[in-house]
């Protein structure tokens, strides 16, 4: 497999969660399990440019903003959006400078169903990552309830199974949103950018799982 690609700037407020769990043998041959997940509340010079990774990244922002470059095409994210991402695929993602503050909650994750879903979701948002939630937060909620469930995990199958539960409620609101969105007759994504315009690179650095 091709070298992981990765830069980043953790430019977050002190009070950010970051968990790295480790899933059971018996969860990563069977369900959808956590890589890593957090609470971000991000500042203005945070970034990261990522490919080549084999997980799936859903980031749901909770207030501020952020933009996203992924497959080609740039995407204002704002409160309620939700972004899916491959990230096997080049992406970079930042604080919108025009903002100057991004709070989000995030979840790496993968296993072999989560492509079906992730296809799904494609298929129904006319191929774009991000999808507005509008006024429901069960996304939040369940990534809330991840992070809960992994401060305090003992490792256990029963954990995973929990989680692997709880992904795919998130996996399964990202479609029903998308499928939303396409029934609205006239709606119009606001949040996809010009490709021109500053470029997002910043600053750089280097780790495994970096957000």
């Amino acid at each position: 497999m091709e070298q992981i690609k990765l830069r980043y700037e953790l430019d977050l407020e002190p009070n950010y969660i970051w968990l790295s769990p480790t899933a059971t043998q018996a969860a990563k041959k069977s369900i959808p399990y956590v890589q890593e997940l957090g609470v971000f509340p991000c500042r203005e010079k945070y970034y990261t440019e990522r490919e080549r990774l084999p997980s799936f990244l859903i980031k749901y922002c909770i207030s501020g903003g952020g933009l996203l470059e992924y497959d080609g095409k740039r995407y204002a994210v704002r409160s309620g959006h939700i972004f899916w991402l491959d990230c096997m695929k080049k992406q970079h993602y930042c604080t919108d400078p025009g903002e100057g503050s991004w709070f989000i909650v995030w979840v790496h994750f993968y296993g072999e169903e989560c492509r079906r879903y992730y296809d799904l979701f494609l298929q129904q948002n006319d191929g774009m990552p991000v999808v507005d939630a509008g006024a429901d937060e069960s996304v939040r909620s369940s990534i809330e309830m991840l992070v809960d469930i992994y401060r305090n995990a003992n490792g256990t199958l029963t954990d995973d199974v929990r989680a692997a539960s709880l992904l795919t409620g998130i996996m399964s609101s990202c479609i029903l949103y998308a499928d939303m969105s396409a029934l609205c007759a006239g709606s119009q994504r606001v949040y996809q950018l010009s490709l021109c315009g500053k470029d997002l690179a910043g600053r750089a650095g280097q780790r495994d799982l970096r957000q």
